[in-house]
């Protein structure tokens, strides 16, 4: 869980896939936004766990946002990034 007093990218993702498949996408986004490591914060993994969270949970227009957000922090947006934000933008539209 914890390697050198820093919470591992594989634990981030477990709380963060957890939450969204529990409805809880509001705490997911609290987990996401307490990491620290901006290096952690903008890995494309826990960034498209993010994402799809929220957008599995409706909350679109927040997920547009944050998306906007991390890929000004650095973020290098992969297929699974792309995919996601178009779910988003697309069901936003309809």
């Amino acid at each position: 869980m914890q390697q050198h007093g820093k919470t591992s990218i594989s634990s981030y993702s477990s709380y963060i896939k957890f939450l969204g498949k529990n409805g809880n996408s509001l705490k997911a986004l609290e987990i996401y936004n307490s990491i620290t490591d901006e290096s952690d914060k903008v890995n494309v993994f826990i960034c498209n766990l993010i994402l799809s969270c929220l957008v599995r949970n409706g909350k679109f227009e927040s997920s547009l946002k944050l998306f906007d957000k991390i890929k000004q922090s650095g973020l290098t947006p992969d297929a699974v990034t792309y995919n996601t934000v178009y779910q988003s933008d697309h069901i936003t539209w309809i």
